[in-house]
């Protein structure tokens, strides 16, 4: 079964079509990327997916948990204070001890290569590591 179906999406804003996708199929275990030209519906798309825009025809299904999907924005907000304190941050906020989050934490940003980074201060990233940071506080609530 698939853990994403989409089929005849459309997404319409003043008149014109700014996202459409006829079927997508998403296995387990399967990777998605999606790339396209600016204004190409990518970001929508995702919104769409994510639960963010409820403006659209057609339908999509999940076979996990609504509260197992996250969306990350291609420019998101970050707390103030380190990477790994962003990355535990969404565990300590649902009731983690703060080893566990902190472990978690320092678990995802090893799993995005960004370990070294734990330290940082959130002020002083580039946008790519602004990215993986919010990344890895998003991976570290997924299910075990």
């Amino acid at each position: 079964m698939a853990l994403i179906k989409v089929e005849n999406l459309k997404v319409d804003r003043s008149g014109r079509t700014i996202c459409a996708v006829s079927d997508l199929s998403v296995q387990p275990g399967e990777r998605l990327g999606i790339h396209g030209g600016n204004g190409s519906g990518k970001t929508t798309l995702l919104r769409v997916l994510a639960g963010l825009d409820r403006d659209y025809d057609g339908q999509f299904r999940f076979s996990v948990n609504r509260s197992e999907v996250v969306y990350v924005h291609q420019r998101p907000f970050l707390f103030r204070g380190t990477v790994l304190f962003n990355a535990a941050y969404a565990l300590r906020a649902r009731g983690a001890g703060r080893q566990s989050a902190m472990a978690r934490g320092m678990q995802m940003l090893e799993r995005l290569g960004i370990e070294k980074l734990a330290s940082a201060r959130v002020g002083h990233l580039s946008g790519g590591e602004r990215r993986l940071a919010a990344l890895a506080r998003a991976m570290a609530i997924e299910s075990k």
